[in-house]
């Protein structure tokens, strides 16, 4: 498994954040999955160490950052070692 950074823009936070620590999980084909790549991080942080998982090759990935408002990620790709 690696590990990459992911980097979020915090210049325009919500104004009431109710929950400060994030979790940022993996959604594959918009499913939810059990995968959770990081937490127990600060969400202002704008920065985060994730584990890459080890799961199939696909082009529909997607990270969803619960914490303030359940933010979701564009698409991306996984390609399987």
């Amino acid at each position: 498994m690696s590990v990459s950074t992911l980097y979020r823009d915090t210049s325009n936070p919500p104004a009431n954040i109710t929950n400060t620590i994030g979790t940022i999980t993996l959604r594959k084909g918009g499913q939810v999955t059990p995968v959770v790549v990081a937490q127990g991080f600060p969400i202002a942080s704008g920065r985060v160490e994730v584990a890459v998982p080890a799961v199939i090759s696909g082009t529909d990935y997607q990270l969803v950052l619960i914490g303030d408002s359940g933010n979701v990620s564009p698409d991306f790709t996984i390609l399987a070692e």
